[in-house]
């Protein structure tokens, strides 16, 4: 927390009936505790013990953490997932979810960035302090939409299990052009995988993570492995004629590299807000 905040354990801070006890250096204090609809939706989770007092401006909150164990289910579909700026993810059974205002919004607060650190006076750097909060918070709600959604849909397949590749040196892709490494810099796949696997989780859904190798340069249908097969959107092999969407044929190979054993890793683990087994939320 970047705001001033108090971490409280059992002995400072204890509940009881809507009204929590914290402990102050003026000693006790009895504060109600104002319930609201996430808060109620986890009536049946477990509060933990490591509660956090934030101050923002005037105001005091209490941020609360709740945990939760689950059972993952036994997959019986696998579902590759490509992530991309165009379509934030695609399906290896061809569903696509755009993330075209994503884009939009990203290069919006980059011009404005552009522009007020060009100005460099206290006041611009007061409204680029601004800019910079109201930027994290549209990405990380149009992020938590989007997992929604793509966590919607594969709910209502048959025991699915969601394959990723992993993340490892997306943004060291150097050669792509400054525009696309910016884009690449911005966006926030990692965040929007570990959305995706709490919400997965907390509803019996696994997730797996697998090498990523090749993924955007192999065929999904004959194998063959060529960088110049993919041509923007479109990849078309050059062995087998074979064209389709290319993020199509990168979750594809997602989920193929998962059913021929590269290295797959289940229901990894997230510390916020949920994971696997031990789900947690605040």
């Amino acid at each position: 927390f970047k705001k001033p905040f108090l971490r409280y354990d059992v002995r400072t801070i204890t509940f009881k009936e809507g009204y929590c006890s914290l402990s102050t250096s003026f000693g006790r204090i009895k504060a109600k505790i104002i319930p609201y609809d996430y808060l109620n939706q986890h009536k049946d989770w477990t509060l933990t013990n490591t509660p956090t007092l934030i101050k923002r401006n005037k105001d005091f909150y209490l941020c609360l953490h709740f945990k939760k164990t689950v059972v993952l289910k036994e997959p019986s579909i696998l579902i590759g997932v490509d992530l991309g700026i165009k379509n934030i993810s695609v399906t290896s059974d061809n569903k696509f979810f755009s993330g075209g205002y994503l884009t939009y919004k990203s290069n919006h607060f980059f011009r404005l960035r552009k522009v007020l650190q060009a100005k460099g006076t206290p006041s611009a750097k007061r409204v680029l302090k601004r800019i910079s909060g109201r930027e994290k918070r549209f990405k990380l709600d149009y992020l938590h939409q989007k997992s929604k959604e793509l966590v919607q849909y594969v709910s209502e397949l048959q025991n699915p299990c969601i394959v990723f590749e992993k993340l490892q040196g997306i943004r060291e892709q150097k050669s792509k052009g400054r525009k696309m490494n910016r884009k690449l810099s911005t966006w926030t796949f990692r965040k929007f995988q570990e959305l995706v696997t709490y919400k997965a989780n907390q509803i019996g859904v696994p997730v797996a993570f697998v090498d990523a190798r090749y993924t955007s340069q192999k065929c999904s249908r004959c194998g063959n492995i060529l960088k110049s097969q993919r041509t923007g959107n479109t990849f078309k092999c050059k062995a087998c004629g074979f064209e389709l969407n290319a993020d199509l044929n990168g979750a594809r190979n997602i989920r193929k590299n998962f059913t021929e054993g590269q290295a797959p890793q289940v229901g990894l683990s997230v510390n916020q807000p949920l994971s696997s087994a031990f789900v947690t939320t605040s």
